[in-house]
């Protein structure tokens, strides 16, 4: 007991001889104005380094704004000098459009083409808000009545373009709500644009669809370019002449080359291996 009650009065006076010391210390750190003058130092710290921020801020934001308005200048000038650039160069040339991305076209992209003296014959836009499967059923029940059905539905575009006598085929897949279809005249094009690109909202990608379709165009005897309509980062098509800067003006500037058949004056294209940039 004697020894219990000895160790409860050491730990108490411990423990108000640590307070003690403590009261002690703090009074001498406020007295001497160490912690308040820490407190103020620390505030003007952190309230310079906001205001250095907040500057920093601001020369940013004018810099991208100059930046901005200085590409802007640059894109206007060459879109201005587009229809020089092209004047010509597809004149002759019949052009079948096949949209089959999610991304709407470009809008200058028609004005460009007849600009460059191209004939429109056919824009055909691709719904690819279905799954694979499902788009090739469906494509599937809307040909049951042909003659001689095509496969797939690359098949069928491919058929469609090339043999003018099989036009009809468009039109009943338009029929069905698969595609829409402006401008369709039943006449063999010389060269058809494929806008491809999984874009936002795609559920069928340009494997699904670009590569097979490029291919029986190709096969057909047609000369294909494929362009990313959206501008995405999907790989070109395997030896098929492309453009991934459809949204710039100098893709447009390449994809008139490209339809023309002729070498991309800014190289941004597939090269003789099939290789873009």
């Amino acid at each position: 007991m004697g020894l219990d009650m000895r160790y409860l009065v050491i730990t108490l006076v411990a423990v108000f001889l640590a307070l003690g010391l403590g009261m002690l210390a703090g009074g001498a750190v406020m007295g001497e104005g160490g912690l308040a003058g820490r407190h103020d130092a620390l505030v003007a710290h952190l309230e310079a380094e906001f205001e250095r921020l907040r500057s920093e801020s601001r020369r940013q934001r004018v810099e991208a704004e100059t930046l901005r308005a200085e590409l802007e200048d640059a894109r206007r000038a060459l879109a201005a000098v587009i229809p020089a650039a092209v004047a010509g160069r597809l004149r002759g040339q019949r052009v079948a459009i096949v949209c089959t991305a999610a991304a709407d076209p470009p809008g200058e992209l028609t004005g460009v083409l007849e600009a460059a003296g191209a004939e429109l014959v056919a824009f055909i836009c691709v719904s690819v808000d279905l799954e694979p499967e499902v788009l090739a059923r469906r494509v599937a029940e809307a040909l049951a009545s042909s003659d001689r059905p095509p496969a797939t539905l690359a098949d069928a575009i491919a058929e469609a373009l090339s043999v003018p006598e099989q036009f009809g085929l468009l039109e009943h897949l338009a029929q069905a709500g698969l595609m829409r279809l402006a401008g369709g005249r039943s006449v063999r094009p010389t060269a058809v644009l494929v806008l491809g690109g999984t874009g936002s909202g795609a559920r069928t990608t340009s494997t699904d669809l670009d590569l097979p379709l490029a291919t029986r165009l190709r096969e057909a005897g047609l000369h294909v370019v494929w362009a990313a309509a959206g501008g995405d980062a999907d790989p070109c098509l395997e030896n098929i002449p492309c453009t991934r800067r459809l949204g710039d003006p100098t893709g447009m500037v390449s994809l008139v080359y490209l339809l023309a058949g002729e070498a991309d004056p800014l190289l941004d294209h597939h090269g003789a291996g099939g290789k873009g940039s």
